[in-house]
């Protein structure tokens, strides 16, 4: 968490308006890390809005599959600003 807070700008730096975050290549994190503790951590220390590529498959109307190997989370919606 602190290495990809590191990349973030800094609240006094960025614009909600103008600025966006893409966070990529998060199946890299699998089996170690969980994408979701990475979202619930960084709560806080985004300040614009954040894309997060999710290596998943849909499973239902609002089910996902991390990276079709788990388990459907059939409440992921997360919000990290």
């Amino acid at each position: 968490v602190d290495l990809v807070a590191s990349q973030l700008p800094d609240e006094d730096q960025s614009d909600p308006e103008r600025d966006i975050i893409f966070i990529l290549r998060t199946g890299a994190l699998f089996p170690v890390y969980r994408t979701f503790s990475l979202l619930e951590q960084l709560k806080g220390r985004v300040h614009v809005p954040t894309v997060l590529f999710y290596p998943g498959d849909l499973d239902g109307a609002a089910g996902l599959r991390f990276m079709g190997v788990l388990d459907a989370e059939h409440n992921y919606r997360p919000k990290i600003f």
